[in-house]
């Protein structure tokens, strides 16, 4: 498995656009479990952790600013859409979501595979085993096993979630562009194949 990561890392870069949409989305999938969380953090105590996880991975504007890396060139569209309520994730966290998207990309290339099986499944699969994955994962969360492997199986349904969605329009898009019939008579769409799957 170790192979494929590295294999699959080697072989797939990202655009400085795609690298700057996994910092602006890991923002709000953090800052939207954190809301969920928040709610219930009195009364539940595995919430109450799950919070001061996701908390700690807020990393304030004025920080951002003040400390510039090399990783800095990421946030352009986090400081360009913030108008003063964005979560500004750490750099460790983006590279957590970097992995999960490099791991994702080859198997978001061609919309074909996408009729054929079940891929949300499939993703959750392949990044719930992968290595980088994992890695990145242990250095951002500190909690037991069980409650980290249930946290880290939430984020990666969400990120999965967003990730297809995009897909299913970019593929509807490109059978437009072709002119291909997008739907026939009795053929599900293709956003409720995503939502069965």
């Amino acid at each position: 498995m170790p192979n494929e990561d590295a294999t699959c890392s080697a072989s797939m870069q990202l655009s400085v656009q795609e690298e700057q949409a996994p910092c602006y989305t890991a923002g709000y999938i953090a800052q939207s479990l954190l809301k969920s969380y928040e709610k219930r953090k009195e009364s539940n105590k595995v919430a109450a952790a799950y919070c001061s996880v996701l908390s700690s991975w807020n990393e304030s504007m004025s920080c951002n600013i003040q400390s510039a890396n090399f990783l800095s060139y990421t946030r352009r569209l986090v400081e360009f859409a913030d108008r003063g309520g964005l979560f500004s994730i750490k750099d460790q966290v983006f590279i957590f979501f970097r992995r999960m998207e490099i791991t994702l990309k080859p198997h978001l290339q061609h919309c074909k595979d996408f009729l054929q099986f079940n891929l949300k499944q499939e993703l959750t699969v392949k990044l719930t085993e992968s290595r980088i994955v994992q890695l990145g994962w242990e250095s951002i969360c500190e909690l037991n096993e069980n409650m980290s492997t249930v946290l880290l199986g939430i984020i990666i349904d969400r990120w999965i979630k967003l990730r297809l969605h995009a897909f299913a329009q970019s593929c509807i898009f490109l059978r437009k562009i072709k002119n291909e019939n997008t739907s026939k008579k009795g053929q599900k769409g293709l956003r409720k194949q995503l939502k069965s799957n």
